[in-house]
């Protein structure tokens, strides 16, 4: 698990220093196309990894009469509704190679893609890239933890028919942990290719956050008459509808010039050598008691 964690980091950091680097070269050069974004690449390479993964499933036997060609159309089309009209399944059984197939298909996803990446604009773009990479990491992240912590008590209990528990474990989270990448890389693939745009470019963005600030703000008149119905709101009868200002927060304190009071004597009571009862510290015969 050490080692699962361990190459997650180390995968979600390259990915930060990719996007320092662009966020870098933007600053540095202008806004620069999006095609200069390294994430923006990972995402293009993503795209032929889900086309060759459909293939090389589908496509194992060497007749390519026995493939299934309509599962595989089927699976990389299910992207994208417009898809289909790229991807016939005529076309798709022109190729009597896999690796044929395989390119088709990674090139067509990589075109439809790029051309969606220039409707839109680019830092809208970029920012779509990186917020949907990373939260793709963290979710399947999490999920994965789960996954071994179940595993982990699957294997103590079950014995497995006579095997050593910690081989099993070891081979079973080895493929989990495959299934992971591959989950990864196809999240972020199905949603940048599903994804509007428009919602990350930055005014959309300062939009939403000013929406969410404006409900917050909203509910404080809600809270205020709870507390209100309660008694204890400013409307209540004990406090008064007035608000506390910091004037009136200063005013109640005890000016530095101020000597706290003890709590009077009748002077008649004071002896000369007892302390003064206005709290100076000093003798009474030498304070209130001089005359």
């Amino acid at each position: 698990m050490n080692k699962h964690r361990e190459l997650i980091y180390k995968r979600r950091q390259k990915i930060l220093e990719k996007i320092a680097s662009a966020e870098k070269g933007n600053t540095e050069n202008g806004n620069r196309e999006i095609h200069d974004n390294p994430l923006h690449q990972d995402v293009l390479k993503a795209l032929h990894k889900e086309a060759d993964a459909a293939v090389a499933v589908r496509c194992t036997a060497r007749d390519p009469e026995e493939w299934d060609i309509a599962m595989v159309r089927d699976v990389v089309t299910g992207f994208h509704p417009d898809l289909r009209s790229r991807m016939t399944l005529e076309k798709c059984k022109e190729f009597a190679e896999a690796e044929d197939l395989k390119t088709f298909l990674g090139d067509t996803l990589v075109a439809f893609y790029e051309e969606r990446c220039k409707e839109a604009d680019s830092m809208a773009v970029a920012q779509a890239e990186r917020a949907v990479t990373l939260r793709a990491i963290d979710t399947h992240w999490m999920d994965h933890i789960d996954d071994m912590a179940h595993l982990r008590e699957q294997v103590a209990f079950a014995g497995y028919a006579q095997r050593d528990p910690l081989i099993e474990y070891k081979d079973q989270a080895f493929r989990r942990f495959q299934q992971l990448m591959v989950m990864i890389d196809s999240t972020i693939v199905r949603t940048l290719l599903q994804v509007d745009f428009r919602q990350f470019q930055p005014r959309v963005l300062l939009d939403q956050a000013n929406e969410e600030l404006a409900s917050i703000r909203t509910n404080e008149g809600e809270i205020e008459a709870e507390l209100e119905e309660t008694g204890v709101g400013g409307g209540g009868s004990g406090v008064g509808s007035r608000e506390i200002g910091s004037g009136d927060i200063l005013s109640a304190r005890p000016s530095p010039s101020q000597k706290p009071t003890q709590a009077a004597r009748h002077v008649s009571e004071v002896g000369r050598n007892d302390p003064c009862p206005c709290g100076s510290g000093k003798k009474y015969k030498k304070c209130h008691g001089h005359s």
